[in-house]
């Protein structure tokens, strides 16, 4: 028996949808085979393609959030007229674009592990078992 024709484009969006609006694998696969008459493998790829087209959607949102920031810095840069905004607005500029070395990373100063144990192996039969050098 042959499943239905589908428009593929408008499926995968309307399955983005669904998957935005927290619907789950279970429900969608169910929905995919029982209304649209697709079979396991094929209802696989199309929620495959549409969660692949809900992380293109979100980079192209942040690539555009992005871009937005550095022209809306760029623009208060130029109209600025103390050096010390400027510089303030550069640094944040600068930070957006990923210029800065990694920040230095704080933490508790309690160590995961209470001791460890080096051994050295200078040979294979030290390895299998044998002879053990403790300096």
């Amino acid at each position: 028996m042959r499943g239905k024709t589908f428009d593929r484009e408008l499926l995968v969006s309307k399955i983005a949808m669904m998957r935005i609006e927290g619907k789950s694998t279970h429900f969608i696969m169910d929905f995919l085979k029982e209304s649209i008459k697709m079979g396991h493998t094929t209802a696989y790829e199309v929620l495959k393609e549409a969660q692949d087209f809900i992380v293109s959607m979100t980079n192209k949102d942040l690539e555009k959030a992005y871009t937005e920031s550095i022209q809306q810095i760029e623009r208060k840069m130029d109209s600025v007229s103390d050096k010390k905004t400027w510089l303030q607005y550069r640094a944040e500029l600068n930070k957006l674009q990923g210029l800065y070395a990694a920040q230095k990373i704080e933490h508790s100063g309690q160590v995961g592990f209470t001791g460890l144990d080096i051994q050295i192996i200078n040979s294979k039969e030290e390895l299998e078992g044998g002879t053990q050098s403790n300096e």
